[in-house]
């Protein structure tokens, strides 16, 4: 999975959300070394309402939410 390009190049990590078949969804994480990963421990819980995040160190540059996308029914 590759991150979304509005995150690409921002900030020592990104943090996204991609939606499941199952209605789940899948948290991924880009770091850039493992003290950037490490940074993120204390802070990344209380984003748990975020679709999306960049981080510089331990603190959030930019965050955001996903906009729902259309839904189709068709009845017969």
């Amino acid at each position: 999975m590759s991150s979304p390009i509005q995150l690409r190049n921002r900030g020592s990590a990104q943090v996204w959300t991609a939606p499941l078949s199952n209605g789940k969804a899948l948290l991924a994480i880009s770091a850039r070394d493992a003290a950037a990963l490490q940074a993120l421990l204390r802070p990344l819980p209380h984003y748990g309402r975020q679709s999306w995040l960049v981080f510089d160190g331990a603190k959030a540059l930019d965050r955001g939410i996903w906009t729902a996308r259309a839904v189709s029914w068709r009845f017969e």
